[in-house]
């Protein structure tokens, strides 16, 4: 029903943001609640995961479910690290993750599988070009899209070497902008601002570790990516207040769907406008 009204094609573009990406699931929930016909998907890193489960079906219960499980899967008692005891590419194969989100979230599907569009965006190391995944195994897709450098050993797949796809596109709204009629832009990476903020309630003098260099290297250029990109091309932003959480606080996962929730209902008339433009009842109701 939502979709006759509508007539236009709605794209949905999920940042990256390691553990703070959860918040998307938020977004999804009041987006499926208020009927928002969703068509097309592009994401990277975390984006990209949540997008893809998203994309295979996964509704906000099993989404839900998903960020449930990732405080025990994103631990060393889970047994999925593979550590590399000679890691000179990265301190994490890999292998074993990827088999557990192959067998047990995607069941191995390919892209053709997918009730939605879905494009995972990843980077050729060697190249440093982006790559962009449409066709093929999701999981190997998604992998690659989140493998973080230094962490993960650089994910070999059809002949290049692929790692996070937020080193060169952590919004990839460029990806679908020209395919779809409506563009709805979820960030959950720290501004420049917020980012300033957090440093200077740090303690004075701690010198960041590995992960947080790498992490912080990655939210500098999607933060300034996000001031460039969004200006011209996002129809409805949406910008989750989540950069007060670490980005491998994954424990936190009620909290971060909460915030995504919370941003994407405070838009609720907005997205209104945007595909029901004469439609007088606001969506709001829908939610209360």
């Amino acid at each position: 029903m939502a979709r006759k009204l509508a007539h236009k094609t709605v794209g949905l573009v999920l940042s990256s943001g390691n553990a703070r990406g959860l918040a998307h699931i938020g977004v999804i929930q009041v987006l499926e609640e208020v009927g928002v016909p969703v068509d097309v998907i592009a994401g990277t890193s975390m984006g990209a995961l949540v997008g893809a489960l998203y994309a295979a079906g996964y509704d906000a219960e099993g989404l839900q479910t998903f960020a449930a499980h990732l405080p025990w899967a994103t631990s060393w008692r889970s047994g999925l690290y593979d550590i590399a005891w000679w890691p000179r590419h990265g301190f994490i194969k890999g292998a074993k993750a990827r088999r557990y989100l192959a067998e047990q979230w995607f069941h191995h599907k390919t892209f053709r599988d997918l009730q939605r569009r879905l494009y995972v965006v990843a980077t050729d190391l060697v190249t440093g070009q982006e790559v962009v995944f449409h066709t093929g195994p999701v999981t190997e897709a998604v992998w690659a899209s989140a493998c973080i450098p230094g962490i993960f050993q650089p994910f070999f797949y059809n002949g290049r070497y692929l790692v996070d796809g937020a080193a060169v596109n952590p919004i990839p709204i460029s990806v679908i902008e020209h395919e779809v009629d409506i563009l709805i832009v979820v960030s959950t990476i720290p501004s420049l601002s917020e980012r300033r903020t957090r440093r200077a309630i740090a303690r004075a003098g701690r010198v960041p570790g590995l992960v947080n260099i790498i992490m912080g290297v990655q939210e500098i250029m999607g933060a300034v990516m996000l001031e460039h990109q969004t200006q011209h091309s996002a129809d409805l932003l949406l910008r989750p207040h989540v950069s007060d959480i670490g980005g491998f606080e994954y424990d936190r996962w009620e909290e971060l769907i909460a915030r995504g929730r919370q941003a994407a209902e405070s838009s609720v008339e907005s997205i209104q406008r945007l595909l029901y433009p004469q439609v007088a009842v606001p969506l709001l109701s829908v939610l209360s």
